[in-house]
This record gives C-alpha cells, structure tokens and sequence, in this order.
C-alpha cells in the first residue's frame, strides 16, 4: 500500500471536493481519499500495482480541475533523499 497526495491549484469549495472524489473513486485499488478543502490537497492511499498518483492526476485534470505541478512528495516518497 502506498500514500500520496495531490495539491489543486487553489482552495476547493465543497461541491469541487465531491467531484474530485467522485472522479477517483472510480481508480482501480484506490483505497482511501481525503480532501482538506481549505489547502486544497488530497491525500490518497492505493495500491501501486494498480494505480499511481500521476495517474490519478491526469484522470482529475482530464476532468477540468486545475492541478499545482507535481513535485518531491506526490506519489509516495521513496525515502532516499531522506526528505530534502
């Protein structure tokens, strides 16, 4: 099991959040979302043999939301750089 999260460009209103949600509740091994509205980020656990987050990051943009470029974090840290 792997954890990521994804950042949106801004802040969401609760109707945006239930879209997002919706859109990725339909990945395969997504397991848990959460959505802090006020940040706008999404953190997510899913299996990374059937899913990534750059997957899920496309899929929400295919859908018109408008995402922060990715960057070190989103999609599970591999823990070599120790952080930094």
């Amino acid at each position: 099991m792997k954890t990521g999260t994804i950042d949106m460009a801004s802040p969401m209103d609760e109707t945006s959040a239930q879209q997002a949600a919706a859109v990725l509740q339909k990945v395969a091994g997504l397991t848990k979302i959460a959505i802090s509205t006020a940040s706008g980020r999404i953190a997510v656990d899913y299996d990374g043999e059937q899913t990534s987050v750059q997957e899920m990051r496309a899929l929400l943009q295919r859908a018109g939301f408008t995402l922060k470029p990715g960057g070190h974090g989103e999609g599970g840290c591999c823990g070599s750089c120790g952080g930094r």
